[in-house]
């Protein structure tokens, strides 16, 4: 069906049936409580081509916008504005593909994907998608083909909704479907609650979900997933996480806790400074936990860097919190625990006894604020240490067994992520903190 001009205002359900694309060189106006279905691919092309959709429209073939086309699905909040790519009729063996860009004044309002048998919808350009993007069947694929790398894709699909509910039919765990394949950009600003990322590669899905604790300020966030690793092999953190028979309940006796395995690395961006504090829970397919089967203690890795002690011991969920910034994030694993130190007692990061401020500091001086009697009195000694593990600084001090403050001087040539270290010969506790020039 070819439309030189044509304006058409639905009232009820009207359906294009046969399978001859549409191709729409004048004006299509879908009304607000219209259907449309399109068993082939539907074109939108020349300047004066213009698809106005305040309805649903279904398309099964491909959807593609070419040149000065314009589609108009998203200047305000009236009607379903929906369009569904749904392949159970006429391209049921074939991939849907998304052409052109589709960002701005050409941006969706609500997309649904609708693939049977794990089906995939290819962009070969950007889509903004201003409302809702709702899986029900297959993925969304930001490339018109699959790589090992997410940051190879070539294309990204932007949320620009900061609504938590902006992504729906999605699954953290269990799914190999209903994710974004590749690149995946959602809005942020005024978030202050959890935030999901459905992402992964052509192997599955791998999202993660990051918890801002309180309202944001970052414009956007972009996530995606590839098969690299950062936390090196060999690493040693030590932790009480309890006996050989009993491995997960602390008793009293510090461990070292060597990683032996790494597997997969998120890639988080955003082009806004984050200063405020947040947590990140990753969700690893099942696929990807079977490179570290024999994984026990698991830790989240930034940059190279692990969290205190795991938070949790089990495959899906792995949490950690008390970040600032976004970079690179893998999971780390060790498979057994050997014993340091006894009777040692760990004063958990989460212990409010012990502050660090200000935080964020510049050149200058860091102030160590220990309360009450967290550190009992005696001589203990302070390491600070950068973003790459180099101790930087260390200092014997003297306890009183009561609240104190210790000064610690820093240069400005030292910026970034940094961890100190407060320990004596029967506790220990580190804090991370950020220099900045």
């Amino acid at each position: 069906m070819k439309l030189k001009y044509l304006i058409i205002a639905f009232l009820t359900m009207y359906t294009l049936f046969g399978y001859g694309q549409l191709h729409i060189e004048g004006t299509f106006f879908i009304g607000e409580n219209a259907e449309v279905h399109v068993w082939n691919n539907l074109e939108i092309t020349t300047a004066s081509g213009e698809l106005s959709n305040e309805g649903i429209l279904e398309v099964e073939g491909d959807f593609q916008r070419t040149g000065d086309a314009a589609f108009v699905g998203n200047p305000n909040d009236m009607g379903a504005r929906t369009v569904v790519f749904r392949n159970d009729n006429f391209n049921t063996n074939n991939n849907q593909r998304i052409s052109g860009e589709m960002t701005g004044d050409n941006a969706f309002y609500k997309v649904v994907i609708d693939n049977l048998g794990d089906g995939t919808v290819d962009m070969d350009a950007n889509i903004e998608i201003t409302n809702n993007l709702q899986f029900v069947d297959g993925r969304l694929r930001t490339d018109v083909t699959s790589h090992l790398d997410g940051d190879n894709y070539q294309n990204e699909v932007f949320v620009s909704s900061p609504e938590a509910a902006a992504i729906t039919g999605y699954t953290l765990t269990g799914a190999a479907d209903r994710f974004v394949e590749g690149k995946l950009r959602r809005a942020a600003e005024g978030m202050g609650d959890l935030l999901d990322f459905p992402v992964g590669l052509g192997q599955g899905s791998e999202p993660f979900r990051i918890n801002f604790f309180e309202p944001t300020s970052l414009t956007s966030i972009l996530g995606t997933h590839q098969m690299n690793s950062t936390t090196p092999l060999g690493l040693t953190q030590q932790c009480d996480v309890g006996t050989e028979g009993d491995p997960f309940t602390p008793d009293g006796i510090l461990d070292n806790l060597t990683i032996d395995c790494v597997l997969g690395q998120w890639l988080i961006t955003s082009d806004d400074n984050i200063t405020s504090e947040y947590g990140i829970t990753f969700y690893p397919s099942d696929e990807l936990m079977e490179q570290c089967s024999d994984g026990l203690y698991f830790f989240v890795g930034k940059d190279g860097q692990l969290d205190d002690c795991p938070d949790v011991t089990f495959r899906n969920g792995i949490f950690r919190s008390g970040l600032v910034g976004f970079s690179n994030f893998d999971i780390a694993t060790a498979s057994s625990s050997s014993s340091t130190f006894t009777a040692v007692e760990v004063i958990p990061s989460t212990d409010k006894r012990v502050t660090l401020f200000p935080n964020p500091v510049n050149s200058g001086l860091l102030n160590v604020k220990l309360e009450g009697n967290v550190f009992r009195a005696g001589e203990s000694l302070i390491e600070v240490y950068n973003s790459i593990g180099q101790m930087i600084y260390n200092q014997e001090i003297d306890l009183f067994g009561n609240t104190q403050t210790i000064q610690i001087p820093l240069s400005s040539r030292n910026t970034g992520l940094h961890h100190i270290v407060i320990r004596n010969e029967i506790q220990m506790t580190s804090r991370t903190f950020i220099v900045v020039e």
